[in-house]
């Protein structure tokens, strides 16, 4: 008898052994899936694998957080905060997910809601920069510009190649009505790309604005260069 149940028990672990090796195989291969349509822009099939998987696995955080890039991307902003909600359900530390979440909720103009999730970002992660980036442009769009200018200089003192970084400094200072600084941040944009034509429209539109005609064409003829 002792036998016969040693058998049994042994045959359960070797089919559960199974079927949970099967999942977990299943579970990577979706994600990996998953990821690859992300990469090649497909988004819808992105989305329908990533259900996949998320039925296999309903605390795959990873899995909500793809998907609602995946959505945010199709513009579908509210299922993109929804699905970053629910990541940081399964996964409250998780920073890339505050962020996301964030950076939607500013595009759907919840500001208040969009700097609190930048907060919580940042004090998991204060050495990275693109939250104080990303908070900075929020800021700008919510006429909190002396702010939106500390964000962006902490951003550029560890990423100085990013041009619109000058460039959204540069309106930030403009709407301060600080046109020195203003043009300072527009030719340092120039400077670090000079292919990147919104450094030569933000320059020529300050320049037309002052009616330095002859400065404003150049630059303009140069972005549409």
């Amino acid at each position: 008898m002792r036998n016969i149940v040693t058998a049994l028990l042994c045959t359960f672990a070797l089919l559960t052994c199974g079927e949970a090796a099967r999942a977990q195989y299943n579970k990577e291969y979706f994600y990996h899936m998953g990821r690859t349509f992300m990469m090649n822009d497909d988004y819808r099939e992105a989305i329908r694998t990533l259900n996949t998987l998320l039925r296999f696995d309903a605390d795959a955080y990873e899995g909500y957080f793809l998907r609602g890039i995946a959505k945010y991307n199709l513009d579908d902003l509210l299922g993109a905060e929804a699905d970053f909600s629910l990541a940081l359900s399964k996964n409250p530390v998780f920073t890339q997910a505050y962020t996301y979440r964030a950076i939607t909720r500013s595009q759907l103009g919840s500001y208040d809601d969009a700097l609190g999730d930048f907060a919580a970002a940042i004090e998991l992660r204060p050495d990275l920069p693109y939250p104080y980036y990303y908070r900075g442009v929020t800021r700008l769009m919510n006429q909190q510009f002396a702010e939106a200018v500390e964000d962006f200089d902490r951003f550029l003192r560890q990423e100085n190649k990013v041009p619109d970084a000058y460039i959204n400094r540069g309106a930030a200072y403009l709407c301060m009505s600080d046109t020195l600084r203003a043009y300072e941040n527009y030719d340092a944009a120039i400077r670090t790309n000079r292919e990147n034509p919104e450094g030569y429209n933000c320059r020529g539109g300050l320049y037309l604005a002052q009616k330095r005609y002859a400065e404003a064409e150049a630059d303009f003829d140069r972005a549409i260069g």
